[in-house]
């Protein structure tokens, strides 16, 4: 009986041996899919955590993989994916992190959910705007402290603005500095915001968009060919820049804020919203997806007014030249940004 025992073990030992060798490239595919499927997963790296403002209240807390303020679930954060709300789908995708240490010398991105806008550069903990480390375009630095401490400082004299404490991933630490961004407070010190790309020469007022039946001082937008800005007033929160395919606010970072333009489709640079995209055809201005009449506009000359609602408070003039999509962000109300 030994010996029969003794040969089942051996036979049974070569025919695992004889399975690795003849399935080994397969074993291998299903390894790296493994390997796949975990890199999507939460690492021992993420935990639970706080963040902190100068004043020591909390703004947000991290719980299991997801960044919480006090009214809602922001995102969710699994590896180097993060997701807006609660949701992990595919849909759900806000960002991606491509990275080989934020606190590197080495260049990270964070993409957006399409992969081929990037929103932030990274390096050494510096988080720059768009492409490119420079200068005018840093808007928050992460400092580490410790194993568990780290530090937010925003503005040209890296004012802190935030403390997070908690054993965070690198994904965490940039939906943590996303979060902040928001924050009118912070977004005031981070700013004002350019990029190379938008070091567009001012050439004085070349066109005015303004109410056309009504004495309204507040509706007054002036185009330079750089920035479209309120006529009156201070308010620097609704100042844009444009050029050509992208119109971002001049003052604060709020991601939600960035338009995309490419001579027809006007849409929010952050992702898929058919209540927010517009198309124009040369005449008709209208949302994509939406077919509420009461939504539609006409720009005709120098005429902008809804087409199906007669009210001539409605109604806008414009004087000189106005790009179309700045027409659009004026009349549709997104200008004036939410204090």
């Amino acid at each position: 009986m030994l010996r029969i025992s003794l040969f089942l073990r051996k036979r049974k030992r070569f025919r695992l041996l004889f399975f690795l060798n003849k399935n080994y490239p397969v074993l291998r595919i299903l390894l790296f899919l493994s390997f796949a499927v975990l890199a999507q997963m939460p690492t021992r790296s993420q935990g639970d955590g706080r963040v902190f403002n100068r004043d020591h209240e909390t703004l947000f807390q991290i719980e299991r993989g997801q960044l919480v303020d006090s009214a809602k679930i922001r995102f969710t954060i699994k590896g180097n994916v993060i997701f807006s709300g609660t949701s992990s789908d595919r849909d759900s995708i806000a960002y991606m992190l491509k990275t080989r240490g934020i606190f590197s010398r080495k260049i990270s991105y964070l993409y957006y959910p399409d992969a081929a806008k990037v929103k932030y550069s990274i390096s050494r903990g510096v988080i720059y705007y768009g492409r490119g480390l420079n200068s005018y375009n840093q808007v928050l630095k992460i400092v580490k402290e410790g194993e568990k401490n780290y530090r937010f400082y925003a503005g040209k004299e890296w004012e802190e603005v935030a403390l997070a404490l908690g054993n965070f991933s690198e994904a965490e630490l940039m939906a943590i500095a996303i979060s902040l961004l928001k924050i009118p407070s912070v977004s005031e010190i981070a700013g004002p915001l350019i990029t190379e790309e938008q070091l567009i020469p001012a050439q004085g007022i070349i066109g005015v968009i303004k109410a056309a039946w009504r004495n309204d001082a507040y509706s007054e937008w002036t185009w330079d060919g750089r920035m479209l800005r309120p006529r009156w007033g201070n308010r620097p929160e609704d100042e844009w820049i444009f050029n050509g395919n992208s119109i971002v606010p001049y003052w604060g970072i709020e991601g939600e804020s960035e338009w995309t333009w490419d001579g027809r489709v006007l849409k929010p640079a952050w992702g898929e919203f058919p209540d927010h995209t517009y198309t124009f055809d040369g005449y008709t201005l209208k949302p994509r997806w939406d077919d509420n009449p009461d939504r539609v506009w006409i720009i005709d000359g120098d005429r902008v007014r809804p087409k199906w609602i007669n009210d001539p408070d409605m109604e806008f003039i414009i004087e000189g030249k106005v790009p179309v999509p700045l027409i659009a962000l004026v009349v549709l109300g997104y200008a004036d940004r939410p204090r």
